[in-house]
């Protein structure tokens, strides 16, 4: 039997909106997040991980345990399972790098924040749905950002950092990732600066407008390597890729019957 849970699609649309608005809300005095771990629960090949603040990469195991702010990169022909403490499951294909940009919950609540910044590659999701209502599952690609509380689905980041999204079960929110502030320029003594320099033809703008779209069960979208999103279409298999997708379902199994 198929692991899944019938709602009604106005409830989903709601919530996964509620969730994807509210990922970056203050938190209730007194309701302190802290910090949770992912567990390497499978490993076939070489991958490495580079630790929250460490200068260098070290050799990852089978059984290792990760925590917010590790970089990690799988290398040609491995395949890498993390499990994470909420019981949701994400799987990364060869020449994978990512990061665990956010693993922090909330005891009192049971609640969970994730959120992975997907470098290249290819990741697969599979989110836990006994988790609270007001968790957070994000996975974010240089173009999109994508937030879900309970559903499966799969980001490839191709080389060109054009993003497409496969829902395979409930829905997700797709959007514009948020923008990032660099650190302020270092002051410096008073010199000249030159003026505007026109840029050679031929060129183009790239729209920065903000935009969000559900995404529902067995669609995909596209998002270009600009951040402009096509819209969702049915799910198509990619030559080369059933091999992938037929090994996460096959493990996704025994989720489904562990839950």
């Amino acid at each position: 039997m198929p692991c899944r849970r019938r709602v009604y699609r106005g409830l989903i649309i709601l919530s996964l909106l509620f969730a994807f608005l509210a990922s970056g809300i203050v938190w209730a005095e007194g309701d302190q997040l802290q910090a949770r771990s992912a567990t390497v629960t499978y490993l076939q090949g070489k991958a490495e991980v580079q630790r929250a603040g460490a200068p260098s990469w070290q050799p990852l195991a089978l059984k290792a345990v990760l925590k917010e702010g590790d970089r990690v990169r799988a290398h040609e022909g491995t395949r890498l399972e993390l499990t994470l403490d909420d019981r949701s499951v994400v799987r990364f294909s060869e020449a994978t790098t990512f990061v665990l940009v956010q693993l922090k919950g909330s005891p009192r609540n049971r609640q969970s924040h994730t959120r992975i910044r997907l470098l290249l590659g290819k990741i697969w999701a599979n989110v836990n749905k006994m988790i609270a209502p007001q968790s957070t599952f994000e996975i974010q690609s240089q173009t999109a950002i994508a937030g879900t509380r309970a559903t499966v689905y799969r980001l490839s980041l191709n080389e060109d950092k054009s993003t497409v999204i496969k829902v395979y079960e409930g829905a997700i929110s797709v959007g514009s990732p948020p923008k990032e502030v660099g650190p302020p320029p270092e002051a410096s003594a008073p010199h000249e600066v030159t003026g505007p320099v026109e840029v050679p033809s031929p060129f183009h703008e790239v729209s920065m407008e903000e935009w969000t779209q559900i995404v529902e069960a067995v669609h995909q979208i596209y998002i270009s390597p600009q951040g402009v999103p096509g819209k969702p279409e049915k799910i198509t298999t990619e030559a080369g890729e059933e091999e992938w997708v037929a090994w996460n379902q096959e493990r996704d199994k025994g989720i489904c019957s562990s839950n």
